[in-house]
């Protein structure tokens, strides 16, 4: 199989991970944890806050039906005390 031999020349990393373009030494992962990403702090931060998040995506017609909903920031922080 040419992927076989593709993979013992080291061209690919594996016969079922065959990217078009390859970058040397990166690691492919099927997930990937907050603190390998770099992004650890601004995640935490957010991930934090869903509850927040949550309840504005509600309140401003997020739930995916199109209904709007609306108001500023203002509105939400005294709905929300």
């Amino acid at each position: 199989m040419i992927y076989g031999e593709a993979v013992k020349e080291g061209v690919f990393p594996s016969i079922w991970q065959r990217p078009l373009m390859m970058e040397k030494g990166l690691t492919a992962l099927p997930w990937w944890s907050a603190d390998k990403m770099g992004y650890f702090n601004d995640l935490t931060r957010i991930e934090k806050k869903m509850d927040v998040i949550t309840r504005w995506m509600l309140w401003r017609g997020g739930g995916g039906g199109g209904g709007g909903g609306g108001g500023g920031s203002e509105r939400m922080e005294k709905r929300s005390k």
